[in-house]
């Protein structure tokens, strides 16, 4: 990839692939990464499931126990919405 841009005083430079600006970093994720875009309707899923169950657990629940089941359930959307905290945290951006 080169691209040749102007300065303000007229002069082309170019930048390519080599120039340490634009090498992509191994530990971040980058907004057109396919495992990103999966990853991010992964946790856009939970949070609609997530956004369905509590009010119906709120309203239908007989029990003040849980049970096993959602328990377990429960402890998986908390852990994956951690996880995705960390991956937001290695996620890059582009400033427009």
């Amino acid at each position: 990839m080169s691209n040749t841009n102007s300065a303000s005083s007229g002069q082309n430079y170019e930048l390519s692939d080599e120039d340490p600006v634009y090498k992509k970093k191994r530990c971040i994720l980058y907004p057109e990464n396919r495992t990103k875009f999966y990853w991010d309707s992964y946790v856009a899923i939970l949070l609609v499931i997530t956004c369905l169950q509590i009010p119906y657990n709120l309203a239908f629940e007989k029990s003040s126990k849980h049970s096993t089941y959602l328990l377990a359930y429960n402890l998986y959307i908390d852990a994956t919405f951690f996880i995705d905290i960390l991956v937001q945290f290695n996620s890059a951006y582009y400033i427009s």
